[in-house]
């Protein structure tokens, strides 16, 4: 391949890259963006909390737990169409047994 022919395709890699980046931050994927599944949330307990007070938090918001993670204490739930993620995190904040 001739040092020309290079240069070109080096140009077109670098346009087509230029032109997929711009076209992902004018579709509202900057860095700034909330980064979440919608409807489902990642609990993280204190240590220590029991059952029945995990129970009762869940079914505070009508949550079903879908997996454990119990060597972090870790739950992945799936709430309800009508709870939003954000209103989910923002009670899940106010519970002092939750981290």
């Amino acid at each position: 391949m001739t040092v020309r022919r290079l240069n070109v395709i080096a140009i077109l890699f670098l346009t087509v890259c230029l032109v997929l980046t711009t076209h992902s931050y004018s579709h509202g994927k900057s860095s700034k963006q909330k980064m979440f599944v919608q409807n489902e949330v990642l609990v993280r307990f204190v240590s220590g909390v029991s059952v029945s007070e995990k129970n009762t938090i869940r079914k505070s918001l009508r949550a079903r737990k879908i997996k454990e993670i119990k060597s972090i204490r870790i739950e992945y739930w799936q709430l309800p169409p009508d709870i939003s993620t954000d209103e989910a995190l923002e009670f899940l904040r106010s519970q002092p047994s939750v981290e």
